[in-house]
């Protein structure tokens, strides 16, 4: 059973606190209710300072794995543009050199696509390992803009990458199709970061998109 959910980035934009005024986060819950999603995720960032996160990244994936065991919480990484791991080969990398029991995959395709990735084909190869899904459609020109031309990730951004699920260059149905052959269940987020429609609104026709093209 996959299940829906969004994401507060959707509402505050973690990478462009200037996009809009901030919206109350009481606010951001109730209308993700009225937006129809069944839960959210918790938004939180890694340590700003170099010796604390240090302490928790070099082999400490390992480490982590094990004293979240008992707390039945699984880790997942998060391939995303400008991070660490963001193309194919370094979730290839990161994957070669760690437990699959220990570390899962957040697959979110419209990074994978922005990292020159195809999200099919890492469902495909890795679908054991996924654990969570972000589910995002990609702007061709936009993409096209930020790789080609130098605008960059915040600038792409800015000019809305991430289109309205459906609307966009993301093979989606295929995309599911490659879920459902991995028999993946558990959490599919919306998380289209930024729109130049209403945050209610956007969520709304991407949870609409969803009903009617996969009964989601």
């Amino acid at each position: 059973m996959i299940r829906v959910a969004t994401a507060p980035m959707n509402w505050n934009s973690d990478d462009l606190p200037d996009l809009r005024p901030e919206i109350p986060i009481g606010q951001v819950l109730a209308e993700i209710v009225e937006a129809g999603y069944e839960g959210t995720e918790y938004g939180t960032g890694l340590p700003a300072d170099p010796k604390a996160l240090r302490a928790i990244l070099a082999d400490g994936i390992h480490t982590l794995a094990r004293a979240c065991e008992p707390l039945g919480v699984r880790l997942a990484v998060h391939p995303h543009a400008g991070f660490y791991v963001e193309t194919r080969a370094e979730v290839e990398t990161l994957f070669n050199v760690t437990d699959a029991k220990a570390l899962g995959l957040c697959v979110d395709a419209g990074h994978l696509v922005y990292g020159g990735a195809d999200p099919v084909e890492v469902v495909e190869t890795y679908g054991p390992r996924v654990r969570y899904v972000h589910i995002k459609d990609v702007n061709p020109r936009i993409l096209a803009l930020s790789t080609q031309n130098g605008l960059g990730f915040l600038g792409a951004l800015r000019s809305y990458i991430f289109c309205d699920l459906g609307r966009g260059c993301v093979d989606l149905g295929r995309f599911m199709g490659a879920l459902h052959k991995v028999n993946y269940s558990g959490w599919m987020v919306i998380e289209q970061d930024t729109s130049p429609k209403s945050p209610l609104e956007t969520a709304r026709a991407n949870r609409r998109y969803l009903k009617e093209t996969f009964g989601l």
